[in-house]
């Protein structure tokens, strides 16, 4: 199946990495089952000793047949068939064989490019001219700054050709073999009959996952938690349950709130008793006594009832809201007292208003009339 192009390859891409990540994750489900087919299927197997001579040995093999296969059955979402087993880990096996075979036959060929430039004293990419200042039959030793000559020296040049070819040979050429024996083992695996089985549903899974994407999807896990962590922190914040607080009908930003509770503290300690000038009176902002005395009268008793009760109240009322939070209802409820009284308030003021608006007429008269 191609991949798409244009704006649906990143799609493709993402839904691709999804299925990954899913079926590393349940890799681990179908791994003993696997382990105990491949020890049971392969229980004579016994590597080449020329696999065997550099390091690929047989519990190394088998370790990554199983790996293999556990990673096609968490693709699939299955688990698969002996047969299907074998030949997934017979094609791994042969793969590792020829990997190795492929280190021997770099080294070989570094031995032969290192043979074939010997009169000229070759390197890769690099022929020095005889006769200048490259001498072959002479040498600096590192531990006594000494010239030696003889064979020594042509034997070390020789060797550190050998290493130099032998480096190129396994940055260039090991690579281009190893994808040419991938692309060889997938092809046979795509033929062989063993596994017709396996190539259909594997064929169906990849149409799956690009039909729905979100089948693919893997089930996020919170990363360990570290101490100190202000990233943590704000999660558990926003992870915790959030409870609706009842507050009274007057409500007003924590900024606020704030500020006022500052400003009582202070008010606490320059309260005055010996002052004619209410405390409440003291604490409004200059711009709000500015005019005639009738005018800072008239503000003064327009002020919300709430900024001239005493702190001993209104820290009452506030522990009570925020205690009394199942009987928010109740809160909210005023009784027939309460209700006469704020009439009875309400009427006051407006009396008050009314005799304050007469008064403060009558003085602007009495000054236009001695104009």
């Amino acid at each position: 199946m191609n991949a798409p192009s244009g704006p649906a390859r990143e799609a493709y891409k993402h839904s691709m990495e999804e299925w990954r990540q899913q079926a590393l994750a349940q890799r681990d489900q179908y791994q003993p089952r696997v382990q105990d087919q491949i020890n049971r299927l392969f229980h004579e197997y016994s590597p080449p000793f020329y696999v065997s001579l550099i390091g690929y040995k047989r519990d190394w093999n088998l370790l990554v047949a199983t790996s293999r296969v556990s990673g096609f059955a968490s693709t699939l979402g299955r688990e698969l068939e002996d047969q299907e087993v074998k030949a997934i880990a017979e094609y791994t096996l042969n793969n590792i064989h020829n990997n190795a075979a492929a280190k021997y036959i770099t080294v070989g060929l570094a031995a032969y490019m290192t043979y074939r430039g010997r009169n000229t004293w070759q390197f890769p990419f690099y022929k020095p001219k005889l006769g200048g200042r490259f001498n072959p039959n002479e040498a600096t030793s590192i531990f006594t700054n000494k010239k030696i000559h003889g064979r020594y020296p042509r034997f070390t040049w020789h060797t550190l050709r050998f290493t130099a070819y032998a480096a190129v040979t396994m940055l260039m050429v090991e690579p281009v073999f190893r994808t040419v024996n991938f692309i060889r083992v997938e092809s046979a695996m795509a033929q062989d009959s063993r596994l017709e089985q396996f190539t259909k549903d594997a064929s169906k899974r990849v149409e799956q996952v690009m039909a729905n994407p979100t089948s693919a999807r893997v089930p996020f896990k919170n990363p360990p938690k570290e101490e100190g962590s202000w990233s943590n922190e704000d999660t558990e914040r926003t992870n915790q349950p959030r409870y609706n607080i009842p507050w009274n009908k007057t409500q007003v930003p924590p900024q606020t709130q704030e500020s006022q509770s500052d400003d009582h503290d202070w008010d606490v300690l320059d309260d005055d008793d010996a002052s004619p000038v209410a405390a409440s009176s003291r604490n409004q902002p200059i711009s709000s006594v500015s005019g005639s005395a009738w005018d800072r009268i008239r503000q003064q008793s327009q002020q919300p009832q709430t900024q001239q009760e005493p702190r001993g109240w209104a820290q009452k009322s506030e522990s009570q809201s925020w205690g009394n939070s199942s009987n928010s209802n109740d809160s909210y409820s005023f009784n027939n007292a309460d209700e006469e009284k704020s009439l009875a308030k309400e009427q006051a003021q407006q009396e008050f208003d009314k005799l304050v608006e007469r008064e403060r007429r009558g003085v602007d008269e009495d000054k236009w009339g001695r104009r």
